[in-house]
């Protein structure tokens, strides 16, 4: 996730429309798909030059798909580093900075959902270390709410992590289900993911909440 010193060394605005420009092409396109001639072509500058600002194609892709993921992190940053007292409505809470981070940011937003779904082998280890960041960040809140005794101590925290880390994941298929939303053409226009109002934002969030917190037993 390393840049080169030449690109590291551009003002601000210029690096911002390399990664939007880089962005776009991969979230619009499967990795092995994307062009890098498509990318440089869109920035305006010669081939030569953008080896100067990073080695290969998959660098160029996990620096980018890192860059969002920072923005993620300063959008929700907030969330993330206050006490949590209800670990549920932190959820709700997330999910709806998670869909008004998507109105921002729609392209970067996009790559991390396509991330998710590639299956092309040098993008293994890029989705293995993004799913590692966000579980990781589970876990220690969900180990902190068991101290406190809010989360079942009788299951294994990173089965716990990871089945929310799923059902997060899973949240854009199934509201462009519940929807119809058409993903694939708001991801080519450059619009957010998907596009709800506040109050149905907020209803799917607590429902996706109730679920963690109660299960699907009627019991």
């Amino acid at each position: 996730m390393i840049a080169l010193s030449t690109f590291s060394n551009l003002p601000d605005d210029r690096k911002e429309a390399v990664l939007v420009a880089a962005a776009e092409e991969f979230a619009l396109k499967d990795y092995e798909s994307a062009s890098l001639s498509e990318i440089i072509k869109n920035i305006g500058i010669a081939k030569g030059s953008f080896y100067r600002y990073f080695d290969s194609k998959l660098s160029l892709y996990r620096y980018v798909l890192n860059h969002g993921l920072q923005l993620r992190l300063q959008h929700e940053g907030k969330i993330l580093h206050e006490p949590v007292q209800d670990f549920f409505e932190l959820l709700v809470r997330n999910f709806q900075e998670k869909l008004r981070y998507d109105v921002q940011h729609p392209v970067f937003a996009a790559l991390a959902y396509k991330v998710l779904q590639e299956q092309h082998e040098d993008v293994r280890e890029t989705q293995k270390e993004l799913k590692g960041h966000i579980t990781t960040v589970l876990v220690g809140m969900l180990k902190e709410q068991q101290r406190r005794g809010i989360v079942r101590k009788d299951v294994d925290v990173r089965l716990m992590a990871y089945s929310i880390f799923q059902l997060q994941s899973g949240m854009y298929d199934y509201l462009a289900d519940r929807f119809d939303i058409d993903i694939r053409a708001n991801i080519r226009e450059r619009k957010p993911i998907v596009e709800l109002s506040e109050k149905k934002v907020l209803k799917v969030a607590q429902e996706l909440a109730l679920l963690v917190k109660r299960g699907i037993s009627a019991e």
